[in-house]
């Protein structure tokens, strides 16, 4: 009961550091940030799911060690069907965290499966004696590794994620947004070191994550500026919403610089204070 009592300890701790994370940030902006991912199909993965349930609960009905496992996707289809009602009250619709809870959950699923037919096996009539019993769990990692294997394959030379026009143009406009950077700081004396990428709210890629992935490819993430970038949360598509933003970014220090898009930058430097408008760079 020991390493129970341990899993047990480890599970509160993270809950814990979940709940302490979430306190700090707003749900209703953060828990419906859309993004990019391979949709699974709901049918099968809460079939998946409910069967490691009942599989854990038919094999130890008086609180085995296949029914402690169960505790898990139990948990893990509540926090999903939760976080779906959240969604669909707040954003009308089911996006990224959702689907990515989803397909977790389904995974660990998968392995209490794994444990629940093991246990089912060691109590059969022809109980698994020393030389079978390496190999039955042999059999069961394969198991477990080729069921995974559901949600894509993790070898070489099989693309089976592909990227729709929306989301290459996304990629690109962040990619133009790196190489402005990077000129900007090469034909500086000194480089800026604050960089604020103020992206289109109406392109795939949300305000956050696309200054996210400005600061992780020009190697300017720190903790500091991943917080600072949570103001973009609520960015807007008005020019005031351009203008209050690079206002902000750029008061911080005089070391700062905001990327705007070739279609917006003019109003922008219009909009914002005289001083700081030479610190609003363009994309290309």
């Amino acid at each position: 009961m020991a390493h129970l009592g341990g899993i047990a300890a480890a599970t509160l701790v993270g809950l814990l550091w979940v709940l302490r994370t979430i306190v700090v940030l707003d749900a209703a902006e953060v828990l419906i940030v859309p993004g990019g991912i391979v949709v699974p199909n709901p049918g099968f993965a809460g079939a998946v799911i409910l069967a490691a349930v009942a599989a854990g609960l038919l094999v130890d009905p008086r609180g085995g060690r296949a029914t402690w496992a169960a505790l898990g996707p139990a948990a893990g289809l509540a926090a999903v069907v939760g976080l779906g009602a959240f969604q669909l009250a707040s954003a009308g619709e089911l996006s990224y965290y959702f689907w990515k809870l989803l397909v977790g959950v389904e995974l660990v699923a998968i392995v209490v499966i794994g444990v629940a037919a093991a246990r089912a096996l060691s109590r059969s009539r022809v109980r698994a004696d020393r030389t079978t019993r390496p190999l039955l769990a042999v059999a069961l990692i394969a198991a477990s590794v080729a069921a995974t294997q559901v949600f894509g394959y993790t070898g070489m030379g099989r693309g089976v994620f592909t990227d729709r026009p929306d989301q290459a143009a996304a990629a690109e406009m962040v990619l133009q947004a790196v190489d402005a950077a990077q000129a900007v700081d090469a034909a500086g004396a000194s480089a800026p070191t604050r960089w604020t990428f103020l992206s289109d709210p109406a392109s795939t890629i949300h305000p956050v994550v696309a200054q996210q992935w400005l600061l992780a490819l020009t190697g300017r993430w720190t903790h500091e500026a991943n917080t600072e970038a949570e103001a973009l949360t609520t960015m807007g598509s008005e020019v005031d919403d351009f203008a209050r933003a690079a206002t902000e970014a750029l008061t911080r220090s005089p070391d700062a610089h905001v990327l705007v898009s070739s279609a917006e930058v003019d109003a922008v430097r219009a909009a914002v204070a005289p001083e700081l408008s030479s610190r609003v760079v363009a994309l290309p």
